[in-house]
């Protein structure tokens, strides 16, 4: 959606952690995920350096869950990158990454 990633999904048994609530595993996972997706929106390739996590509230199974994540600054290689999941009962997680971009000739081989 524009330079915003969203991601959605509905979590089944497999992805519990308490009981009817989903792992927090499994959400930090589509986080880091939904904001990995932001970075071919902003032409970038990074990775993921730190992942801050604030679960708010439990996240439920069998409901739809949407994670949105977007660029929120950046300094030279260093992109902060900010997300939030939400089921129909509201936010139950807010999360905050530094990601640092990298030059894709850094994966090539030369022989």
């Amino acid at each position: 959606d524009g330079d915003t990633a969203v991601a959605t999904t509905t979590l089944g048994p497999a992805f519990e952690g308490a009981p009817g609530r989903a792992h927090g595993g499994i959400i930090a996972a589509i986080l880091d995920e939904t904001m990995g997706f932001v970075l071919p929106l902003i032409g970038d390739l990074a990775y993921t350096a730190n992942l801050n996590i604030d679960y708010v509230a439990p996240a439920p199974l069998h409901q739809p869950l949407t994670f949105t994540a977007a660029l929120r600054d950046r300094a030279d290689r260093k992109l902060w990158i900010q997300a939030t999941g939400a089921s129909p009962d509201g936010v139950f997680v807010r999360a905050e990454a530094l990601f640092l971009a990298v030059d894709l000739s850094t994966f090539s081989h030369t022989d």
